[in-house]
């Protein structure tokens, strides 16, 4: 389970909870209202601000990783709670994209499964190791706050619903295995694979196709 502690490092931060919510107002704005696209510089600066934030918590603060979630002591208990929900919703998802004739799968799926996680690991952190460990003194029965961080989860994905509807499982069960087994390696790779077969079976696109043009373009 978390870890409780009194150490003022590994305490609940407000302020930074505060400053999360505001950038996760900012980013749903952005991605949902047309006229503010041309400000998507904004999410990269969040994101550089963020990743500033962490640099200088991991610099300052012994044993934060561990305590976030980036750690292989628990592994292995985790992941396998994460199978738990994991493999029921990948037969979910690819029977949902079988029905909507989504199908054959580009040989591209292979690649954002191999990417994806590297997004993942950034959406749990901010949920689990930001914002669950940030308002475990607020609401502290499971049971609530796994439901609290599955509506914030699920918000973030406000431009389609159907993001909407299957973020809210994913958010609630992925908050409850990180309160029983925090690590957020395990739920980097479910995470990623979920989110690879949404692309491709739910939301009909190939964003591996969409990348490897971007980067011929480029050249």
């Amino acid at each position: 389970m978390i870890p409780q502690t009194n150490e003022p490092a590994f305490s609940p931060n407000y302020y930074e909870l505060g400053l999360l919510v505001l950038t996760s107002v900012i980013h749903i704005l952005i991605e949902t209202v047309h006229p503010l696209a041309r400000f998507k510089i904004i999410n990269i600066l969040a994101i550089a601000g963020w990743a500033g934030h962490v640099v200088w918590k991991v610099v300052k603060t012994k044993g934060i990783l561990n305590y976030w979630g980036f750690r292989w002591d628990n592994f292995w208990v985790a992941f396998r709670s994460c199978l738990y929900f994991t493999i029921p919703a990948i037969i979910l998802i690819f029977g949902y994209g079988f029905f909507a004739h989504h199908f054959p799968i580009p040989s591209t799926f292979w690649m954002i499964c191999v990417l994806y996680p590297i997004w993942g690991i950034v959406q749990q952190f901010a949920l689990q190791g930001l914002v669950q460990r940030n308002i475990r003194d607020m609401i502290k029965p499971i049971l609530f706050r796994s439901v609290v961080l599955a509506i914030l989860f699920s918000s973030a994905h406000a431009f389609d619903m159907r993001l909407v509807l299957l973020a809210f499982p994913i958010g609630f069960a992925f908050s409850w295995i990180y309160y029983r087994s925090p690590n957020l390696l395990a739920l980097e790779i479910c995470h990623g694979i979920l989110g690879a077969m949404v692309y491709y079976f739910v939301l009909g696109q190939d964003p591996g196709t969409e990348i490897i043009n971007l980067l011929m373009h480029r050249k």
